[in-house]
């Protein structure tokens, strides 16, 4: 079962993914959606730069995959 802090999180990847992509197609590695709202959850979980948001989305690969179905995390 999703947590409340899961489907809320849900409804943010929906809000994400309706913003425009303003990267040309060919460098689209992730989705727009799933870049934005694990930057924003590695913000909120204390990170304070891109490389500590790695840092944290790796660490908690299992739960972003599984709650969210974020399956590949960007690098650095």
């Amino acid at each position: 079962l999703l947590g409340r802090s899961a489907l809320s999180a849900l409804d943010t990847l929906s809000l994400f993914s309706s913003v425009p992509d303003p990267r040309l197609a060919r460098c689209r590695r992730y989705p727009l959606g799933d870049v934005l709202l694990i930057v924003l959850c590695g913000l909120l979980c204390g990170a304070d730069n891109y490389v500590a948001i790695v840092a944290w989305a790796n660490k908690r690969r299992d739960w972003l995959h599984e709650a969210l179905n974020i399956v590949a995390i960007p690098s650095h």
